[in-house]
């Protein structure tokens, strides 16, 4: 069995590596190795978001003019959440490992 830790923030995952007893470099985000939780655990560091929630026109035109009270709050049963394209490379780099 694998853990992978994803944290939101570079420091974030060096703090997670200092507690888990992973060896890493000052500037890593990312660190590989044998934790008390299984034998293999990864963290990885990311730069902020990683997926954002679609905006009200997505779910609807009539959600497209926001001072339209009558429309709000929005409710919906399952929500849009999309890939930011500047996280491309997170995602690279998490295939290759």
């Amino acid at each position: 069995m694998s853990t992978l830790i994803i944290a939101e923030k570079p420091d974030q995952a060096r703090a997670y590596m200092d507690g888990l007893g992973l060896k890493h470099k000052p500037k890593d985000h990312v660190a590989k190795g044998q934790t008390f939780l299984d034998p293999t655990t990864t963290i990885i560091g990311a730069r902020g978001h990683l997926i954002e929630l679609s905006e009200p026109e997505a779910y609807g035109q009539q959600f497209k003019d926001r001072t339209n009270l009558k429309e709000l709050p929005l409710f919906h049963q399952s929500f849009f959440m999309i890939f930011l394209k500047k996280i491309v490379f997170f995602f690279q780099k998490l295939e290759m490992k």
